[in-house]
């Protein structure tokens, strides 16, 4: 229940966030908060199609307007992999819509040009859709089969430090990107951008595919679903905190891959403060300038800023104590095949006295 009423407020505080936007006079504001409408109720809409087909008035209402985590499901949409996959990317245009407001004029690290209003709002919008997350991750990575299921095991519930660090996350991703695309030339914003996607999502996809706990087959080895199921996972691994939970799930001899691309997504994101900081100075000192750069609120920095330090120490603590237990592991499993190498096995003890 207490997922839904987050749910429900997310969409809430978008859409309101999206009408602050279009009232905005300043340019290209009201565009950013039609499209941040859209792409909120977006994602209900192909339900409401199918009620609509099969004559369910009341659920095509509220699939129409947002009122969608009301409703149950069934089939592959029921699956746990499908609603983590639809909430991460129906939060990726959201997301997008903010950056490029960032981008455009309503930068919220170091430096704006509009109301602390606006940008309060959308901060809080930023967080929510972190912390919607949280419950949808601890789902699937807690799912199992059917067959392995266990009934007398209750299922986990998102911690409050999950929701916590779920929206930091997102917090800490979209604030400090969005700086450095404000403050960047946009072709080297456009290179970093998919320099990290690579290096922190696309190749860990490649190296280590996660399997998938319910859907079947878990590992799609050929064709359209291979395809689609590594681009959805090089997305998953990048966009969002870290599914480090899922690492135990993967073969030993790749369980490395995850936590090291983890390492390297938090230093990319939390070098981007220093930088920013540096490059906002330039502008604020440079002799002429286009539209005026000040500061915000020294609240909002502090919040950003926490939320980065959460981020930062949070995945840093997984992934240096995934990665000790797997060289422990390692050696564990190296020690044991030395030392039953020098043993000598049964027929050479019978040859050796027999002789």
């Amino acid at each position: 229940m207490c997922d839904t009423v987050l749910e429900l407020l997310g969409i809430g505080w978008n859409v309101s966030t999206g009408i602050v936007l279009i009232v905005t006079p300043t340019q290209p504001m009201p565009i950013c908060g039609t499209l941040l409408i859209v792409f909120t109720l977006l994602p209900w809409w192909p339900h409401a199609v199918q009620n609509a087909v099969d004559g369910k008035g009341q659920r095509f209402l509220l699939s129409c307007f947002g009122c969608g985590p009301l409703l149950t499901h069934e089939g592959v949409a029921a699956s746990p992999e499908f609603k983590y996959v639809a909430a991460v990317l129906g939060g990726l245009p959201l997301m997008g819509t903010y950056l490029a407001g960032e981008i455009m004029g309503r930068n919220l690290l170091f430096g704006t040009t509009d109301s602390d209003l606006g940008d309060w709002a959308i901060l809080i919008a930023i967080a929510l859709n972190g912390a919607i997350l949280a419950p949808v991750a601890v789902k699937v990575f807690d799912a199992r089969t059917h067959e392995d299921a266990d009934d007398t095991v209750p299922p986990k519930r998102a911690s409050v430090w999950a929701y916590i660090v779920y929206a930091s996350d997102m917090l800490s991703l979209v604030a400090t990107v969005g700086t450095v695309g404000a403050l960047w030339k946009r072709i080297r914003f456009v290179q970093w951008l998919v320099f990290g996607w690579f290096f922190c999502g696309f190749w860990p996809a490649i190296a280590a595919p996660p399997p998938m706990p319910t859907l079947r087959p878990a590992v799609p080895a050929t064709g359209w679903q291979w395809f689609a199921h590594r681009i959805l996972s090089s997305v998953l691994i990048v966009a969002t905190v870290p599914p480090l939970a899922y690492v135990e799930r993967l073969p030993s001899s790749e369980r490395w891959v995850w936590p090291f691309a983890a390492l390297v997504r938090t230093f990319i994101i939390f070098s981007m403060i220093p930088i920013g900081f540096v490059r906002h100075r330039h502008l604020v000192q440079a002799p002429v300038q286009v539209a005026p750069i000040v500061a915000p609120t020294a609240a909002m920095d502090w919040v950003i800023i926490c939320a980065c330090l959460i981020m930062v120490g949070d995945t840093t603590t997984r992934a240096v104590r995934l990665l000790l237990r797997q060289s422990e592991e390692l050696a564990a499993s190296e020690a044991l095949s030395i030392k039953s190498d020098a043993e000598p096995g049964y027929g050479a003890v019978v040859r050796e006295y027999g002789a």
